[in-house]
């Protein structure tokens, strides 16, 4: 059985590129939504970079508001 490392990882998207779909997201949002004040809900945990990254691109006046959610037991 072949055990993976970090130099056998290809990314499927580069950080790059995700920072110019960030801005591209942003400027969308900024345009839309000319002049009202954005929230930005984040759900996951994991989607802090994304939302910290989002609301520091965002011209407009934004807040964030994280919601914890946990699956049901059954």
């Amino acid at each position: 059985q072949r055990h993976y490392t970090l130099d056998d990882f290809i990314p499927y998207l580069t950080a790059s590129y995700l920072q110019q779909r960030v801005q591209e997201v942003a400027h969308r949002i900024d345009t839309d939504y000319a002049g009202k004040e954005i929230t930005i809900v984040s759900v996951l945990e994991g989607a802090r970079p994304f939302t910290r990254d989002l609301k520091n691109a965002l011209k407009s006046k934004t807040q964030v508001v994280e919601v914890t959610a946990k699956s049901y037991e059954g």
